[in-house]
């Protein structure tokens, strides 16, 4: 439709007489050089368009087919295996046991073996290894004063 107008546009603009005492420029190689630079970017933007539509259809048969199993990327980063498909929400569990809701749309991909590995690689297999030093005075999660100019 758009390129419909814009052939339209450019006829009008082609077929304006000279002001007259002025001779007529000649016309013939520029008109075709008009129609296949038209011809062009009408081509371009079919192409385009279909591809972006290709792409929108892999993504939405992608996020059809979620199962519980499968490790995901969220569009924000978030990595983690789908726990629950209820509907429009999948329930995600980050490798540390937690588990969060997302819409199925702000699921990007899945995530290979060998990335996930790398992805997870800081997190211990052990969940008391990742708690803190209790008996480490300077850590920050231990009883002592909030302040530390404040003497006990």
């Amino acid at each position: 439709m758009k390129a419909a107008l814009f052939v339209a546009a450019i006829d009008v603009l082609a077929e304006t007489p000279p002001p007259e005492g002025e001779a007529a420029p000649p016309q013939g190689g520029s008109q075709v050089f008009m129609w296949v630079m038209l011809i062009g970017v009408a081509i371009v933007m079919f192409i385009m368009s279909r591809r972006n539509k290709k792409k929108q259809g892999d993504a939405n048969a992608f996020r059809s087919d979620l199962a519980p199993g499968q490790r995901v990327m969220t569009v924000s980063g978030m990595v983690g295996v789908v726990s629950r498909v209820e509907g429009d929400i999948i329930v995600i569990a980050s490798d540390a046991g937690d588990e969060s809701q997302w819409v199925r749309r702000a699921i990007r991909s899945l995530v290979p073996d060998d990335e996930w590995e790398a992805m997870t690689s800081d997190y211990p297999d052990d969940p008391e290894e990742a708690s803190p030093d209790t008996d480490d005075p300077e850590s920050p999660d231990t009883d002592g004063p909030d302040d530390p100019d404040e003497k006990a």
